[in-house]
């Protein structure tokens, strides 16, 4: 299997001829100690955004954009007072954190370093996640604009770092790289280790798993891209890896044991959780991406029909009507399918079509008898926002059939008719509706469910 990501050349070709300012100096360096800068606010799946100014005037924003949390979260952004002694060879702002650690996102975090005035070769500094003051991997996505500002994507929050590293700094740290995920790209092929999955196969974890791989992909990505802009590959010894077989290498092996590793964890118990049915579909997207026809693309392919098969996002719709008078019941029920489309900003439009079960009975003091069949063909239109709050509306067109006999007299009566119905299923519902409505001699009472809400939608094309 062969990868050759030309789209991703061209993006770094852009790169090189954005952002530089060579004329500038670069900002004085940060301080040795200073207190902690610091700031919180709420996030909600509508998205939020943090800022902090160090006492330079460097510009720190986190954004988070629409869908990338489910729920309310506080999140703080930090500064830290205390300066570390980090690989990176210039740095002009401390180190920062970003709590809760632990926060999964769903969407990526977008980071933004903005330096107070322009900085030389601004296109060779990179924003770094930290696994260990000597561990660094780059965040994903870098992009540069007017040159003094950085920005990059992160699905795991943690501490962070900003500035240059040496050939020797980013040599080392795909040293350090490799051997924690246990593998060489010294020598091309796919390695056999195991690559420290989780034994456990907790749904969270398999989505924790892959985004930690996909920050080490990103990762990887920016090291091979810092050292062809510091030169490395211009005077290699015969036999060397060239840039572009560096970047073969992310499809070819990172990505393909990437891919494994989360499919060696087996699969959860429930196929449709959430966080297993969001893993299977990003590492599908990679997959495609890289052109993959290998062996580990057909396992996730199967997993991937496994869960489109089982887990599509469908409506349970139950509708009783209790005519006490008449002894009368009659039932509507049954699944409705719904298909979601992107609409951007974490939005997805819904619609679906379906068939309602009619059926009932009853008896009218005694005296007569009556059966109810027939169905109710329903049409949805709606939304899910960023919340996964569902408004739907149900649109139900009845053909049944009242069959009623009564003193030996068999009489037949056309239920037909049309009606609508407004729905709102969310979390703060648990999905589900309860609704008890009085009628003239009885009641109605309306059940509705929403499963699999958290179906990844993908991007409009």
């Amino acid at each position: 299997m062969k990868c050759t990501p030309a789209l991703i050349l061209v993006f770094l070709i852009a790169l090189l001829c954005n952002g530089c300012n060579k004329n500038e100096p670069d900002p004085e360096q940060q301080p040795e100690d200073v207190d902690d800068i610091s700031t919180a606010a709420e996030v909600t799946p509508y998205g939020g955004t943090l800022q902090v100014t160090d006492e330079s005037g460097n510009i720190i924003l986190l954004t988070f954009p629409p869908a990338a949390v489910r729920d309310t979260t506080n999140v703080t952004l930090t500064i830290q007072g205390t300066h570390r002694d980090l690989p990176i060879d210039d740095r002009q702002i401390r180190s920062f954190d970003i709590q809760p650690h632990d926060l999964s996102l769903y969407e990526p975090a977008v980071i933004t370093v903005q330096y107070h005035s322009a900085v030389s070769d601004i296109e060779q500094a990179a924003i770094f996640r930290l696994r260990s003051d000597e561990m660094l991997v780059p965040a994903s996505d870098h992009a540069y604009s007017n040159g003094n500002t950085i920005t990059a994507n992160t699905l795991i929050l943690g501490e962070f770092a900003e500035g240059k590293m040496t050939v020797e700094q980013i040599n080392d740290q795909l040293e350090l790289l490799e051997s924690s995920l246990g593998f060489s790209l010294k020598s091309t092929g796919a390695s056999g280790t195991d690559f420290n999955s989780p034994a456990s196969s907790g749904c969270e974890e398999y989505k924790a798993a892959w985004d930690d791989w996909t920050e080490t992909i990103g990762g990887f990505f920016q090291l091979f891209r810092g050292r062809m802009l510091l030169g490395y590959y211009d005077d290699l010894p015969p036999g060397s890896r060239t840039f572009e077989e560096d970047m073969d290498l992310l499809c070819s092996n990172i990505a393909e044991q990437a891919v494994k590793a989360v499919l060696d964890m087996g699969e959860p118990d429930d196929p449709c959780c959430s966080d297993y049915a969001h893993a299977v579909e990003s590492m599908m997207r990679l997959m495609l991406g890289c052109g993959s026809l290998s062996p580990t693309f057909d396992r996730l392919n199967e997993r991937y029909d496994r869960v489109h098969d089982q887990c599509h996002t469908y409506l349970d719709f139950t509708n009783e009507v209790n005519i006490e008078s008449q002894n009368l019941l009659i039932m509507t029920s049954g699944e409705i399918f719904l298909t979601l489309e992107d609409a951007g900003n974490g939005e997805a439009t819904v619609i679906g079509n379906g068939e309602l079960t009619v059926a009932g009975s009853g008896n009218a003091g005694g005296v007569c008898s009556s059966t109810i069949s027939g169905q109710n063909f329903v049409s949805v239109t709606g939304t899910r926002d960023a919340a996964y709050v569902y408004s739907l509306t149900l649109n139900l067109n009845q053909v049944a059939m009242m069959v009623t006999v009564c003193d030996g007299t068999v009489v037949q009566t056309a239920l037909v008719g049309s009606d609508s119905k407004d729905l709102t299923l969310g979390p703060g519902n648990g999905f589900h509706l309860l609704e008890t409505e009085d009628l003239d001699e009885g009641t109605a009472t309306t059940q509705a469910t929403i499963n699999n809400p958290h179906t990844p939608v993908s991007e409009t094309q």
